[in-house]
């Protein structure tokens, strides 16, 4: 056998004593652990090798596995490397506490001081560190974003340590909401130890954060921090009871709140504001969201307290906010839609992050609280007008399209292709021509589609803004691109030429800046 077929040979056989090892996680009855330990150890220095790549674990069922394991391999050498494995301070925590385990319990090998006082030392930091961040937090609520960038800087198991003294630690308002953080956190295992930890503490505080996680978390630990609020709650815990403050400022009893959200703009995102404001203060908690329509929430920001004379007043469902940036001099339009269809958007946004693999931002993870604290219900979507749900025969007429492209919410529809064809000097020469031309070759079933999902969501945004007929029209119009050419589509027409006439000013305008004395 060659040199090459050997080494192919060993890394096949290390894979399969991987697997195994693995699949020990999955075994429970006792029988068949033995004899799928006694077959991994028929592989030798292989299975020691993969045995000692194993401890980085904190499931209890694949640590009874690997103790069955070491108990079928050379005492010796397992000694040896279970020593050594424990000594090593670049392995992680977590892997030297599971093979201080296997010693004590499966070779009645008790550790020595001096590997104690090193591990003992390390607990100590870490709940030295959730103490500072209890005063920080203390301070000034908004200070765990930055104790959680450093804590990125830190070695892996730095977050698991401190995970692993929080039965030690007290409990604190600091506690709860790291633990709520790290839940959301993309590490799974991370995660579900955190709901873990939170599901054993007897608080109203923590019943709170594992109910609110319960309706932001992806669907895989979703039943996890249900199941710890419900544990709570059987337990005697009253997620209601005002009298627990240690989440204040993050949970206020008796909050109201609003939901505005912007219409869908020419790339298909949208801002979806929230408002809570407690009874007769004049001050409120902020959280602005930015949703995209195949990643979904991208970007978040707001505010623990802000003068509520700084936001848009509250007004009825249907009334529509102009909101100036100074800065930017932007207008954004903002339309009061009842929570619960605001809390719905966020929901069906959040979908898209778990489908696509997004993260969520920060701020949306530590300011997202209050929001599901404050409950939710069904969405009540204005009833379809006779309008509206009247099947779509026939053609959108131009001047009703038209009319569509120059309602306010519209205005920025055309921006994105001006911008496209500015870029590569499109719509010069005969403007029809150049229009049928960009829709035949930019305009695929894909982006069609996507155009068809955004007139709906309009729709829904339109009916909301008390304006049945262009709610109808938006509906009607997504209905005639299904199966249809792009050049064909009155609306598409429409948008494309408004975007040349938009990219021709734009050419003028720079053009005018370039020449003498402009």
């Amino acid at each position: 056998m060659t040199t090459e077929s050997r080494i192919l040979t060993g890394l096949a056989e290390r894979r399969a004593v991987d697997a195994a090892i693995a699949e020990l996680a999955t075994i429970t009855e006792p029988a068949q652990v033995a004899e799928r330990a006694e077959a991994i150890a028929q592989h030798g220095n292989v299975a020691l090798a993969a045995f000692i790549a194993a401890l980085d674990t904190d499931d209890a069922q694949l640590r009874g596995g690997l103790g069955q394991v070491a108990l079928r391999l050379p005492r010796a050498q397992v000694l040896a490397a279970l020593r050594a494995a424990a000594r090593s301070r670049e392995r992680s925590i977590q892997a030297r506490l599971t093979a201080l385990t296997l010693l004590e319990l499966f070779f009645n090998e008790p550790p020595d001081e001096a590997l104690l006082d090193d591990l003992e030392g390390l607990e100590a930091m870490a709940l030295r560190s959730l103490g500072e961040l209890a005063k920080a937090m203390a301070q000034d609520p908004l200070a765990i974003p930055e104790y959680l960038a450093q804590l990125r800087e830190q070695p892996p198991e730095v977050p698991y340590l401190l995970l692993q003294v929080v039965p030690d630690a007290p409990v604190t308002g600091a506690l709860i909401t790291l633990l709520r953080m790290l839940a959301q956190d993309g590490d799974v295992r991370l995660a579900r130890t955190a709901l873990e930890h939170l599901g054993r503490i007897r608080s109203a505080a923590s019943a709170r954060a594992l109910a609110a996680l319960a309706k932001t978390l992806p669907p895989s630990l979703m039943p996890l921090a249900e199941r710890g609020a419900r544990k709570l709650a059987l337990s005697g815990v009253n997620m209601t009871d005002a009298s627990d403050t240690t989440d204040r400022p993050w949970f206020v009893p008796g909050r109201r709140w609003r939901a505005l959200v912007s219409p869908v703009d020419g790339n298909g995102a949208q801002s979806l504001w929230f408002i809570g404001r407690a009874a007769e203060e004049d001050r409120g908690l902020l959280l602005s969201v930015l949703i995209e329509e195949n990643q979904g929430v991208t970007a978040a920001s707001g505010a623990l307290d802000v003068a509520l004379t700084d936001l848009p007043p509250s007004r009825p469902t249907g009334t529509l906010h102009q909101v100036v940036f100074d800065q930017q001099s932007i207008l954004m339009l903002l339309l009061e839609v009842p929570l619960a269809a605001g809390q719905k958007l966020l929901h069906e946004a959040l979908g898209l992050n778990w489908a696509s693999g997004t993260p969520t931002p920060e701020a949306y993870r530590l300011l997202n609280l209050p929001l599901w604290s404050a409950g939710s219900a069904e969405a009540e979507v204005p009833a379809e007008t006779a309008e509206e749900g009247a099947a779509s025969d026939g053609e959108p007429d131009p001047e009703a399209t038209l009319r569509l492209l120059d309602h306010p919410a519209f205005w920025g529809w055309p921006v994105p292709i001006a911008q496209e064809a500015a870029a590569a000097a499109l719509g010069g020469g005969d403007r029809s021509r150049a229009t049928m031309q960009f829709l035949q070759r930019r305009f695929s079933p894909q982006r069609v589609a996507k155009y068809q999902a955004r007139l709906r969501r309009m729709a829904t945004w339109l009916s909301y803004a008390r304006d049945p007929e262009a709610a109808a029209l938006a509906r009607l119009t997504a209905d005639q691109m299904q199966d249809r050419p792009p050049e064909t589509v009155p609306f598409l027409r429409r948008l494309v030429g408004i975007g040349f006439e938009v990219a021709e000013l734009l050419r003028t305008q720079h053009n005018e800046s370039l020449s003498p004395g402009g």
